[in-house]
């Protein structure tokens, strides 16, 4: 379903795989920075029970945020969302 977090005085929702925020900048950075994470880590475990959260809690703790409200999403689902990712960030020219 979703993660709210608070970074700052602002609240961001992330939902399957987007982070959404009325502040447009933090919108684009956390993002951008979930993103650079999955290109760089390969984002959440492949066998994690709940790969939003993960991806949240990480990427709050980036950002000097913290999770307030969490409604997991089907693991399944979530899982190949976040799988996906994964895939298409791979770089192939090594």
């Amino acid at each position: 379903m979703g993660v709210v977090v608070k970074i700052g005085v602002r609240r961001a929702i992330l939902r399957e795989g987007q982070w959404r925020c009325a502040d447009r900048r933090l919108e684009t950075r956390l993002n951008q920075e979930t993103d650079r994470w999955i290109t760089e880590t390969g984002g959440p475990e492949i066998g994690s029970v709940d790969p939003e959260a993960d991806v949240a809690r990480t990427i709050a703790e980036q950002f000097g945020g913290a999770l307030l409200l969490h409604v997991p999403a089907p693991s399944k689902r979530s899982a190949m969302l976040y799988f996906s990712r994964r895939q298409y960030s791979f770089d192939f020219s090594h």
